[in-house]
């Protein structure tokens, strides 16, 4: 009986365990419902990135559902087993008083040796409950710690092992074509786009790729001919998902020094209609689509 209760103790701390790991579960739901929410506010946020932190709550509700499951099945297994030890107490209680009563009657009339098979008889019956008690709660042992594992081990695997960025050189504007991906970002080629795609790897092995994204845009129409003909030409530089934009200043088909154009005017980057800053460069996060223009703009005229 002694043995069975301290199975029956290491059991209640595996259940314990298993709470603490839904409570982490949990807790890891909210974090992934906190990082929706954040997602659906911010006005930077892509529908990739949406996608990518829904899927992580679908997850992990997942992961909290089954360990909920886990701790249930625990706690109604170990109420068997209290129940179990409840009736092996009341069967040596009662084989106890058998005994005592065996003992008095060979106190009384020690001749009859015969009693003592009984008392041996008594001893077998009292060892072969214990040894089924034992069974039965190191099987629900076991049964418990292999859940609280395959929980743990769901929880882990919706943790980021690491982040890939993949380029694409394509001959199209609309498509990913004529070209093969590489973690190498190819030089900005005439008549060819540079797209780019996400691959996020988990710690369970399990991984996820965003759609492609065109960084490089579409060449402009041909202006008309002119002596002195002035544009602005912009080139992306990309770092994880900031994008520094750099504009050059382009007069008779030669680029202008940082002085010349000084001399002209002032370099301003609108979004529409809304100024967004001065300068040559302009560095922006990037969520979602966004559209930005640079003019080099002088008493008023861009």
């Amino acid at each position: 009986l002694t043995a069975a209760q301290g199975t029956l103790s290491s059991l209640q701390s595996s259940q314990s365990e298993a709470a603490q790991k839904l409570a982490q579960a949990e807790q890891d739901l909210r974090d992934a419902q906190d990082a929706v929410l954040d997602l659906q506010t911010s006005q930077t946020a892509t529908d990739t990135q949406l996608a990518a932190a829904q899927a992580a709550v679908t997850k992990a509700q997942a992961a909290v559902d089954k360990a909920q499951g886990d701790v249930d099945k625990a706690n109604t297994e170990i109420g068997k087993v209290k129940t179990d030890i409840a009736g092996i107490q009341g069967d040596i209680s009662d084989l106890t008083s058998r005994v005592t009563t065996a003992e008095t009657n060979i106190t009384q009339n020690a001749t009859e040796i015969a009693l003592r098979a009984t008392k041996t008889e008594v001893n077998t019956a009292v060892q072969g409950a214990k040894d089924y008690a034992d069974s039965k709660i190191t099987i629900k042992a076991n049964e418990i710690t292999s859940n609280v594992t395959a929980v743990d081990n769901k929880v882990n695997g919706l943790q980021q092992q690491k982040v890939e960025y993949y380029y694409y050189l394509s001959t199209s504007p609309d498509s990913c074509t004529g070209g093969s991906w590489s973690t190498t970002k190819p030089a900005e080629t005439a008549g060819k786009y540079i797209w780019q795609k996400i691959k996020t790897t988990y710690v369970s092995g399990a991984s996820t790729e965003s759609s492609p994204a065109r960084l490089t845009g579409v060449a402009g129409k041909d202006g008309t001919n002119g002596i002195d003909a002035m544009h602005i030409s912009i080139t992306p530089t990309w770092s994880g998902n900031s994008c520094t934009l750099t504009a050059h200043v382009f007069k008779g088909g030669v680029e202008l020094t940082d002085t010349q154009v000084i001399a002209l005017g002032a370099l301003k980057w609108y979004s529409g209609d809304t100024f967004i800053s001065n300068g040559k460069q302009l560095t922006r996060t990037v969520g979602t689509k966004q559209v930005v223009e640079c003019r080099l703009e002088s008493g008023g005229v861009a």
